[in-house]
C-alpha cells in the first residue's frame, strides 16, 4: 500500500495577516493621520484617513501607502477618503457606523 501525501496550501504573507493590522502598520508612519476608520458596502472597503487639517504635502505619501495596500491585498477593493476633523473628535469626521481601525 502506498501513502499519498497531500500538498498543504502555502500560506502567503497576506494570508497570515488581516488587512486592518496591515493598515495600522502601514499608515502609522504618517504622523498627520490621527485615525483611520473603515466601512464596507457591496463594492468596496472604504478607508477614511482622518487628519487635523487638509495639507497638500500629505497626499503624495498617502497615495504611496494606499498603493502598497492595494498591491498587498489584490483580492479586496478599497476606496480611500481623507477627512479633516478640525479639532473635533475624529469619529465625527466620518460616516456614522464606520469602525475605528487605527488611532494615535
Amino acid at each position: 500500500m502506498s501513502v499519498v501525501k497531500k500538498n498543504k496550501p502555502k500560506l502567503t504573507s497576506t494570508a497570515l495577516r488581516s488587512w486592518p493590522a496591515y493598515v495600522c502598520r502601514l499608515f502609522a508612519s504618517i504622523s498627520e493621520i490621527d485615525a483611520i476608520f473603515a466601512s464596507a458596502d457591496n463594492s468596496a472597503i472604504h478607508l477614511y484617513s482622518v487628519v487635523r487639517e487638509f495639507d497638500e504635502s500629505l497626499y503624495g505619501r498617502l497615495l504611496k501607502k494606499e498603493g502598497r495596500l492595494e498591491k498587498e491585498f489584490p483580492e479586496l477593493s478599497f476606496d480611500f477618503h481623507v477627512r479633516a476633523h478640525q479639532g473635533r473628535k475624529p469619529y465625527l469626521a466620518v460616516p456614522f457606523g464606520a469602525e475605528l481601525v487605527f488611532a494615535r
